[in-house]
């Protein structure tokens, strides 16, 4: 039984990388220019009311810039979706501080800009890697065996235990178009949607909810002794790599039940 878990290419890396080294450089010029602020006062406009309002905020919102670059950096380079989100939530907050000491100074206009180019390089790094598992398992028996086990969704409870229940909304057999109302321990019910079937090889269903779309495929390929059968899942959506990088342990072990009690079923048959 072999497990691949959010596999990332060669090329992926290298953009990780350049991203992570752009977002360090980013933290450290941004916290420079936040110190050479509080040193000269450069940033604080002619006057007083909202002027003396508007260095400090100007400073904390420096620092909150370079705090979230390099939060970002290290997330990109330990490739944590956690830390990604964080880092967001620390670029997305002085923006909205800004408002609050009234019209910004040029510095903070030039930095806002690296804020908005570091937003956008942080949730592309999010979005471009989706999280994703996958499992293989050989299994003594024929690829047409293997595959009625698993194309038959409302005998999945009687082999695996990380599914609870499975209620087919349109007619056996599964085909391209069919719902299934699934409900798993841990997690609320999910309906799947059939979104590709290749006779005898493989199908993909969907599910969504807001800001979240689950995609999960099932394949057999003949062997000279048997069939590999393979199970995968991947989150995708603003909020997918969140979900996933929450739940990958119950992933991780759903996915090993399921190949295991495939395995089983298909080979006492």
């Amino acid at each position: 039984m072999t497990r691949d878990f959010a596999p990332i290419s060669g090329d992926q890396s290298i953009q990780v990388r350049l991203a992570s080294s752009w977002l360090t450089l980013n933290a450290i010029l941004t916290l420079a220019l936040a110190a050479f602020a509080v040193g000269t006062g450069l940033l604080a406009p002619d006057g007083v009311g909202a002027g003396m309002l508007r260095r400090p905020l100007t400073i904390v919102i420096l620092v909150l810039w370079g705090l979230g670059a390099f939060k970002a950096g290290r997330a990109l380079s330990r490739r944590s979706m956690l830390g990604g989100y964080a880092a967001i939530f620390l670029y997305a907050l002085p923006l909205l501080l800004i408002p609050i000491g009234g019209w910004p100074t040029v510095e903070v206009i030039g930095i806002s800009v690296l804020g908005i180019i570091a937003i956008a390089t942080a949730w592309g790094y999010l979005q471009s890697s989706t999280s994703a598992f996958s499992i293989s398992t050989d299994v003594n028996a024929p690829p047409s065996v293997v595959w009625e086990v698993m194309r038959d969704g409302a005998r999945w409870p009687e082999w695996t235990s990380s599914v609870t229940s499975v209620k087919l909304l349109d007619p056996e057999p599964l085909a391209l178009g069919s719902r299934v109302l699934i409900r798993q321990p841990g997690f609320p019910p999910a309906l799947w949607k059939v979104t590709e079937l290749e006779e005898g090889k493989a199908f993909t269903w969907v599910s969504r909810a807001p800001g979240i779309e689950v995609t999960a495929r099932h394949g057999v390929a003949a062997l000279p002794s048997g069939t590999r059968a393979t199970l995968s899942i991947a989150f995708h959506g603003p909020l997918g790599p969140l979900l996933g990088w929450m739940t990958r342990k119950v992933n991780v072990r759903y996915l090993a039940l399921e190949a295991t009690g495939l395995k089983q079923r298909s080979e006492s048959c």
